[in-house]
C-alpha cells in the first residue's frame, strides 16, 4: 500500500517548523511521498526540502489558487498511490494502536473498504496563549480545550477531513458547486458527498456526531503556534477555497479578547 499527503502551504515562517512537520509525517506516520505545493511561503521550501529529495515533489504556485483545484490536480493526475491525504501546514496526522499510516489504513481497508476515510481534528494549543514558542510546535501545543476549538470552526474536534482512494475519481469541489456541502473536507464520489467514519457509519456533513469508537487515527490540529506568527498570519488572506476571491481573516485581537489569555476554561 502507498499513502501519499499533500501539503498546500504558505504558512511556515521557520524552517525548523518545516522539518519539524516533514519528519512526523515521513518518519513518524511513514506517508508514502509528500508532494509539496509552496504558495509563496515566507521560508525559502525549495531549498529546505532538497533534503528530502527521493520522498518529496516541489511546486511553487505564485497568486491565489483554488484549494480544490490543486487537490483534483494532485489526487487525480499526478499521484500514483492507492490513496492521499490533503494536510495542511498546521496539522499532523496521529496514529494510535498501530506502527504507521500504512498499517492502520490497512486495518479499514480491511473492514470497510472505505472510498473516503473521515479523520476527526484533535486541536491542541499552549496553556497560556500569551507564551511566546521558542521550539518546536509539538511541545508548544499540548493542551485540549473544546471551548477554544470551538471558537476556531463550529464542529470543534468533530470536524474532520479524509483519506481517499484515487480510483475511485474524486472530485473536490468549490462552494459554489451545487453538490458541495463540506467544501475541500470531503470529496464527491459517484455524484454523493459522503465519508465513512471509522466506527464504520456514514456522515455526509464534515461533522461526525457522536463518540466514535475504534477510532485510531487523528488529525492534530495547531492553529495557534504562538502570538507572534499569529499575528504575522493575520496580516495575509488565506488561501482561497471558494469560488470567489475572498476568505475570511482571523482576527488576533479579537480572538484574545474573547477566549482571554490565561489558563484554559
Amino acid at each position: 500500500m502507498r499513502i501519499d499527503a499533500i501539503l498546500l502551504t504558505k504558512y511556515f515562517y521557520d524552517i525548523m517548523d518545516f522539518d519539524e512537520w516533514m519528519d512526523w509525517h515521513l518518519n513518524k506516520c511513514r506517508f508514502t511521498h509528500i508532494f509539496i505545493i509552496d504558495n509563496n511561503s515566507h521560508v525559502n521550501l525549495y531549498d529546505a526540502s532538497r533534503k528530502y529529495d527521493g520522498f518529496i515533489s516541489y511546486e511553487r504556485i505564485d497568486g491565489i489558487p483554488v484549494q480544490a483545484d490543486v487537490y483534483n490536480k494532485y489526487v487525480n493526475m499526478v499521484s500514483d498511490a492507492e490513496y492521499v491525504m490533503p494536510i495542511d501546514d498546521d496539522e499532523y496526522v496521529e496514529v494510535s494502536g498501530f506502527d504507521s499510516i500504512l498499517d492502520a489504513m490497512d486495518y479499514y481497508k480491511s473492514k470497510y473498504q472505505p472510498d473516503v476515510l473521515a479523520v476527526r481534528w484533535k486541536t491542541l494549543f499552549p496553556h497560556d496563549l500569551s507564551m511566546r514558542r521558542t521550539g518546536k510546535v509539538s511541545e508548544y501545543c499540548t493542551d485540549t480545550n473544546k471551548r477554544w476549538s470551538n471558537y476556531f470552526d463550529l464542529g470543534g474536534d468533530n470536524s474532520f477531513k479524509c483519506i481517499v482512494r484515487r480510483d475511485c475519481s474524486p472530485r473536490y469541489m468549490n462552494r459554489c458547486d451545487p453538490l458541495a456541502k463540506c467544501g475541500t473536507h470531503i470529496p464527491c464520489v459517484n455524484g454523493h458527498v459522503r465519508a465513512t467514519l471509522q466506527d464504520g457509519r456514514h456522515s455526509y456533513t464534515q461533522i461526525a456526531v457522536g463518540d466514535i469508537a475504534d477510532e485510531h487515527i487523528r488529525l492534530i490540529h495547531c492553529r495557534y503556534k504562538g502570538p507572534e506568527e499569529y499575528k504575522e498570519k493575520c496580516k495575509s488572506w488565506m488561501t482561497i477555497s471558494d469560488c470567489v476571491p475572498k476568505r475570511r481573516q482571523y482576527s488576533f485581537n479579537k480572538l484574545i479578547d474573547e477566549l482571554s489569555i490565561g489558563h484554559p476554561a
